[in-house]
């Protein structure tokens, strides 16, 4: 059986283990809500997991500008993420799981900052449990739309 972050690392090289360049400003939002304190089959918690896949998904394309934000019930802008591609590290800040799940938070700032950081692609790392309805997030759609 492959693990989550394998399949990233899989889907995201060529098979001469090469990095494909896809994009080149990408905005990571991680989901640091209470629900990701939950501790899998596994023994690794939700969190911990996401972070993992989403390390995996930075070095298979260490090339890429990322800037990151994360998200509980309010949401943070971290700034730039700094690779070190010869040492397959990514500086990333310490998270903790936090209160409830604000999803359009983050995303709200991520548009706020548009005008800094014009993002490619953006890739949200969660479980999926979010507080907020489909009404919240048909307007930042039509946003990232133009």
């Amino acid at each position: 059986m492959i693990s989550i972050s394998e399949l990233v690392v899989k889907l995201c090289t060529e098979d001469n283990n090469k990095s494909i360049e896809l994009d080149k400003n990408v905005v990571l939002v991680l989901d640091v809500s209470g629900s990701t304190a939950q501790v899998m089959y596994s023994g690794t918690s939700v969190l911990t997991k996401e972070i993992e896949v989403m390390t995996n998904y930075i070095l298979s394309n260490p090339k890429n500008n990322y800037e990151l934000y994360s998200f509980d019930s309010n949401a943070i802008y971290h700034g730039r993420v700094n690779i070190l591609e010869d040492e397959d590290f990514v500086n990333l800040p310490t998270f903790k799981p936090g209160s409830s799940t604000n999803t359009c938070s983050a995303l709200n700032l991520v548009s706020n900052n548009l005008n800094k950081f014009k993002p490619n692609k953006i890739v949200i790392f969660t479980d999926g449990q979010t507080d907020n309805s489909l009404n919240y997030f048909t307007p930042l759609i039509q946003i990232w739309k133009q």
